[in-house]
């Protein structure tokens, strides 16, 4: 879900973001690389996820003329006709590619 409402959570008493990184996760809690110990319930990971470069292939994917399609997104920003087909890639033809209805839909990129 795409939604800023968990930032209020950082108001209630028993949140604490911890900013400071991570020296080890222990049965009951975390360890901060400042030493502190922090007992917790939960742990959520938040480390700096970007979706601008989770969507750009994992392997290379190379079209005509040579193209490599990370590289040219990577050069160009994304590109695809109707969120399927993508410029000189005539066989690949994906559900998950810019502007497609999942993956980096225009609404991630417009807030990017």
């Amino acid at each position: 879900t795409l939604s800023n409402t968990y930032y209020r959570t950082f108001n209630k008493p028993h949140v604490q973001l911890e900013t400071a990184g991570i020296e080890r996760i222990e049965a009951d809690g975390i360890v901060s690389k400042d030493g502190t110990k922090r007992t917790i319930d939960t742990l959520v990971l938040a480390t700096g996820f970007d979706v601008w470069e989770s969507n750009l292939p994992a392997v290379p994917v190379i079209g005509r003329e040579g193209r490599d399609l990370g590289k040219w997104w990577r050069e160009n920003k994304f590109q695809a006709y109707e969120g399927l087909t993508v410029p000189l890639f005539p066989n690949l033809i994906t559900q998950a590619s810019p502007y497609a209805w999942v993956g980096m839909s225009w609404f991630d990129t417009v807030e990017y």
